[in-house]
């Protein structure tokens, strides 16, 4: 009954090393979020902008 106890121990690490793996992909998948959020925020402003613009021009 010996090897039992000693696979069992392999398992558990196995299993959490596989969990942290999962922990870190998560947050190296989050952290670029703000950025990305900001760019859709300027870009939408940019559009905006473009819009008063061409409306400015039209009017001349």
């Amino acid at each position: 009954m010996a090897t039992a106890s000693r696979t069992t121990g392999r398992r558990v690490a196995a299993k959490a090393k596989k969990a942290a793996g999962k922990i870190k992909a998560q947050r190296l998948a989050k952290t670029g979020l703000p950025s990305r959020i900001r760019g859709h925020v300027s870009a939408r402003g940019k559009r905006a902008q473009g819009r008063r613009d061409a409306r400015a021009r039209g009017a001349e």
